[in-house]
């Protein structure tokens, strides 16, 4: 009688240990997958190289006279577009422009790349991307799946008064397959992103 008593008691125990583990498994499942999910998403978003490039772009708008009338298209239309190296006042500006996208890699692939001043409120940037008033053009899939990724920013958030720059840089990479007995390389190109503060 004894041992039958022990035999259930063990039964019992080993159910709800299983049932523990069970759990547990379920629980680091279920929250390891959203993180797993967003390192893929934010592997080409704020890489090192892409910041520094971002920042480098950056010291160029700085330098520009025309930063304050920029400034002001901002307030009024939310964004302005520098992508394009004739944007910029003085003819020594728009060579260190050419020379800094080339030493960047800016504009080597089929993708476009982007240097935008945004106005501190993205929500309003975001729903003219979203309404399709702007990169309403095909292929712009990456740009507009990053501003929708951005932070928000509120009168109440620190910062508010500041300007931001959105920065994309398309990336050729190799990627080495085998096939047979050598490996054979294709080029693949990934569009990297970076979002700095911007304030004179």
């Amino acid at each position: 009688m004894k041992n039958s008593n022990n035999n259930g008691f063990i039964l019992a125990e080993t159910l709800v240990v299983t049932v523990f583990v069970m759990i547990m498994f379920m629980f680091l499942y279920r929250n390891s997958l959203p993180l797993v999910g967003e390192y893929e998403r934010r592997k080409n978003y704020d890489d090192i190289e892409t910041v520094y490039a971002a920042n480098e772009i950056k010291k160029l708008i700085l330098m520009d006279p025309a930063f304050d009338s920029w400034a002001n298209t901002v307030k009024n239309d939310y964004y302005k577009d520098l992508s394009d190296c004739s944007n910029y006042s003085t003819d020594d500006l728009r060579i260190m422009c050419g020379v800094l996208k080339q030493k960047l890699g800016m504009d080597t692939g089929s993708k476009k790349d982007y240097i935008l001043l945004v106005t501190n409120d993205i929500n309003r940037f975001r729903l003219k991307v979203k309404r399709g008033e702007i990169f309403n053009e095909g292929g712009r899939r990456a740009v507009k799946d990053y501003i929708s990724y951005l932070p928000s920013i509120t009168s109440h958030t620190a910062g508010y008064d500041q300007y931001y720059l959105i920065f994309s840089r398309t990336e050729i990479l190799d990627i080495g397959k085998q096939k047979e007995e050598e490996i054979v390389y294709t080029k693949k190109q990934v569009q990297k992103f970076a979002y700095l503060e911007v304030n004179r």
